[in-house]
């Protein structure tokens, strides 16, 4: 398989996907290693390919389903600690985590894509910030950091802010 072959055989695997898939088993299914694919996506991106980088792995962004459903931008503030807490909120209630933002002092807004939907999601992201020792972008900016979610109705995202308030993670403007 030539290297253009391999890219068309790339998005041909991400296409309709739900889930991300990882670099490594893009590499496995391919017969390569994960660094071919890592620069197979970077190019992949800049012929103009919607592909999202998740920290769970490769998403082809799908327009029609990035477009439905409410999204909401919320400001929060909270310990390390509190991360899983704050996450489960979102998604015990309906919310789908897009991304977190800090605003840099240097470099401005940084946003990292999480696409968080279950638990299970939230925990692999968190063990694999343990596994790697690695700080939350949040921790820059001493906790502030927003969230960008997506619902399926009004109704899920008052129920996320007011639990987020109860919590004392919810910035509202004063």
């Amino acid at each position: 398989m030539d290297t253009k072959e391999r890219r068309e055989k790339i998005l041909e695997l991400l296409q309709g996907r739900e889930k991300p898939m990882s670099a490594s088993s893009l590499a496995k299914t391919l017969n390569v290693s994960r660094q071919i694919i890592v620069g197979d996506v970077a190019l992949l991106r800049a012929t103009g390919n919607q592909i999202v980088s998740t920290a769970r792995g490769y998403l082809l962004e799908d327009s029609k389903r990035e477009n439905s459903g409410i999204y909401e931008v919320l400001c929060c503030k909270h310990e390390a600690k509190d991360t899983k807490k704050e996450l489960y909120i979102m998604i015990d209630h309906g919310g789908e985590v897009m991304n977190t933002t800090i605003e840099h002092p240097v470099y401005g807004a940084i946003t990292a894509d999480l696409k968080l939907s279950y638990r299970y999601e939230v925990d692999e992201f968190l063990k694999k910030q343990k596994e790697y020792n690695a700080r939350l972008i949040s921790e820059i900016t001493n906790g502030y950091h927003t969230h960008t979610i997506r619902c399926q109705s009004k109704d899920q995202v008052e129920r996320i802010k007011e639990q987020l308030k109860k919590q004392g993670f919810l910035q509202e403007d004063e």
